[in-house]
């Protein structure tokens, strides 16, 4: 089990490498684009955060909320996912540029939060628990 959760916590740290690496790219790009419209680099940007972020949270949902199951973060996590999955619908049905650039701004700032706090917390939970498997 030790080991495993070592893994677990392995793969939780390159995901939020890679996840936080583009969502410090499509800031950049957000505010380079503002003033422009916000077009199709925008739109699959996002398709492609997506798309990984969806994966992400379920390999959390499924391997590793379960071992952390009663604790208070873990619920607080799952409240950013719910949010984060409702701007997400809010985007694709936006039509207006203002209000999309402005979603997809409070979306990525949300993430960015998210991992911080997974990284802070998550992690050193994660850590404390397979050390006292050992």
């Amino acid at each position: 089990m030790e080991a495993n959760i070592f893994s677990l916590v392995e793969r939780l740290r390159d995901e939020h490498r890679f996840i936080e690496a583009a969502i410090v790219r499509y800031l950049k790009l957000l505010h380079e684009k503002r003033a422009a419209s916000l077009g199709g680099s925008i739109a699959v940007a996002l398709e492609n955060l997506q798309d990984y972020w969806e994966r992400h949270v379920q390999f959390e949902e499924e391997e590793v909320f379960p071992l952390l199951e009663g604790h208070d973060l873990v619920e607080e996590l799952r409240m950013e996912h719910r949010r984060t999955n409702e701007l997400l619908s809010l985007l694709k049905g936006e039509k207006d540029p203002k209000r999309r650039g402005h979603l997809l701004e409070e979306l990525l700032l949300l993430k960015q939060k998210h991992l911080a706090k997974e990284n802070r917390r998550l992690i050193p939970l994660l850590e404390e628990m397979a050390a006292s498997l050992a």
